[in-house]
């Protein structure tokens, strides 16, 4: 009947919570953020729903502009809307990303606006680039890692348990995300222990 027999993932929701709650705290609950996204996808739709929670209830926290990103094109769309936004307004705290995609755009524009040590970046996902830059000591400081690999495994090893006519508890399968800051993000060309990484900062150290 076409329909989903299962989903593996993350919960996104969740996700966005923690990264965006980290930033906040990061901020001692006061500043000016930015918040870039392409809410078209309900991953991205859930991580600004958790975003705007998070944000509603820190009233320290400014949300100087809300950014819908245009897709194709996003990298040099982020870098665009960013630059001229830094123009005019540079005294910007923190800046939110839908997706790691989008850190090489803003971190750039972030240093040619001389804000580097200013104005810090968080995003989500946990692809090897965005690694490169938290390790570097970019304004890109932190995310929540998708563990791809054990994702992919799980969805195997849940597909042949339908095929086997197993009924599954739910459809909705949640993997627990790495969180990635300097201190944890793995050497290049590693990757976290998935099942032992810390998921709250305060498991970190």
């Amino acid at each position: 009947n076409g329909s989903i027999g299962a989903e593996v993932g993350t919960n996104e929701f969740i996700n966005s919570s923690l990264i965006s709650q980290a930033m906040v705290n990061r901020l001692n609950g006061k500043g000016r953020v930015v918040q870039l996204n392409w809410n078209v996808l309900h991953a991205l739709r859930d991580r600004t729903a958790a975003f705007d929670a998070v944000m509603k209830e820190s009233p320290g926290i400014k949300v100087v502009k809300k950014i819908e990103v245009k897709v194709p094109g996003q990298v040099d769309d982020v870098y665009a809307q960013l630059t001229n936004l830094f123009a005019s307004d540079k005294n910007i705290d923190a800046v939110w990303i839908g997706w790691d995609e989008l850190a090489p755009p803003a971190v750039r524009a972030i240093q040619q606006a001389g804000l580097a040590t200013k104005t810090f970046v968080v995003g989500f996902d946990g692809n090897p680039f965005a690694w490169d830059l938290i390790r570097s000591g970019s304004p890109y400081v932190m995310e929540p890692a998708s563990p791809f690999e054990p994702m992919g495994e799980k969805a195997l090893a849940t597909l042949e348990k339908l095929i086997d006519g197993e009924t599954l508890p739910s459809k909705t399968i949640y993997m627990k995300p790495c969180f990635m800051t300097k201190a944890t993000v793995p050497a290049k060309g590693q990757f976290p222990d998935w099942a032992k990484c810390a998921f709250f900062p305060g498991e970190i150290g």
